[in-house]
């Protein structure tokens, strides 16, 4: 008989919440913690549950982006990127223009949490921000987040934009498989140099 490969069979796999160890936990929601090695599960308390993201989003915007782009791209930032409703924003201070790869985009993303730099990103792979989005919750249903529904790349509050632990641990095991991933998140800071829309050299740190 042929070789069976099941959906599940390299996860870790909780229904129910689990204390096989003390964790510091009894104020957050939702936490769990799992030995990736040996799929054993440590620590699970609803995990299940329904819970905003915030800048967790951001994680799903880096993986759309390390299997649909292509590092060395450039992408040119939209006045509608930089539009954005949540005054105390964290952003990289993008300006309509700015000329930037897909790599310095993916650093502002992951080191400062650049909210205009998922934006970019959402439009240089999906078209449009509507359109990554849409991209977003096709990939997370494929990877059997299915408690999870995206409005946007970056996380910014959204009564219809949740997810769960679980989930994000699913969209997280699938992320580290990019040693990119994997260099921008061990990285204390970062500094690239890019170019304006007036043709100046802009450092950023």
């Amino acid at each position: 008989a042929a070789d069976i490969a099941y959906f599940a069979e390299d996860l870790c796999v909780a229904a129910e919440d689990i204390k096989a160890m003390e964790a510091e936990a009894a104020d957050g929601l939702s936490a769990c913690f799992f030995c990736v090695d040996t799929k054993e599960i440590l620590y699970a308390k609803n995990i299940h549950g329904q819970v905003y993201p915030a800048s967790t989003t951001k994680i799903m915007t880096a993986l759309l982006l390390l299997e649909q782009g292509d590092l060395e791209a450039q992408a040119t930032v939209s006045k509608t990127a930089i539009t954005l409703n949540d005054s105390g924003a964290t952003t990289a201070k993008l300006k309509e223009g700015d000329i930037l790869t897909l790599r310095q985009l993916l650093y502002a993303l992951m080191t400062v949490s650049a909210n205009d730099a998922a934006n970019v990103i959402a439009e240089k792979i999906g078209g449009s921000i509507e359109g990554f989005v849409g991209m977003m919750n096709e990939r997370a249903a494929a990877l059997g987040a299915t408690n999870t529904h995206f409005v946007n790349p970056h996380g910014l509050h959204h009564e219809d934009h949740y997810t769960t632990a679980y989930d994000l641990y699913l969209i997280f095991q699938e992320v580290i498989k990019y040693d990119a991933f994997l260099e921008v998140i061990r990285v204390p800071s970062y500094e690239t140099t890019y170019m304006s829309a007036d043709g100046r050299e802009v450092s950023a740190s």
